[in-house]
C-alpha cells in the first residue's frame, strides 16, 4: 500500500521551519489532505492552509502531550503519519517511540512519496 494515496491519510509535521512549510506544500499539493501543524508560532497565511496546533513552549514533553492529546482525539478510521523533516524530529520520535508509534506511523519526508516511483 502507497501511504500517500491512503484514503484517510493525516499528515502530521512537527514543527514550522522552512522544510517542514516545503514539505506541508507537497504533501498537499500531491494528496490533496490538510496538514497538521506543530509548532510554537504560525504565520496567518499558514493558519489559512493547515490545521495548526500551538505548542508553547515547543519543548518535547509539551509536544508530546499536545500530539498524543490530539491523536487520541481523531477518529479510528484516520492514519495519522509524523512526517519526519528534520534531525530534530528524528530524535524526538526515537526518544519518544513508544509513545508516538503506538498511535501513528512515522516517515521520513524523503520516504513517504517513494513507493510512488515503483
Amino acid at each position: 500500500m502507497i501511504i500517500s494515496e491512503h484514503e484517510y491519510l493525516l499528515p502530521i509535521i512537527l514543527g514550522n521551519g522552512k522544510d517542514a512549510v516545503s514539505a506541508a506544500k507537497k504533501i498537499y499539493k500531491k494528496t490533496g489532505a490538510r496538514v497538521h501543524l506543530f509548532a510554537s508560532k504560525f504565520p496567518f497565511w499558514q493558519r489559512a492552509f493547515y490545521r495548526c496546533h500551538t505548542v508553547d513552549p515547543m519543548r518535547d514533553e509539551f509536544l508530546l502531550e499536545s500530539l498524543t492529546s490530539y491523536l487520541g482525539s481523531i477518529e479510528e478510521f484516520y492514519c495519522p503519519v509524523i512526517i519526519i523533516c528534520d534531525e530534530r524530529i528524528q530524535r524526538f520520535v526515537e526518544q519518544n517511540s513508544a509513545s508516538v508509534e503506538s498511535v501513528c506511523l512515522a516517515i521520513r519526508y524523503e520516504d513517504f512519496f517513494e513507493d510512488e516511483s515503483k
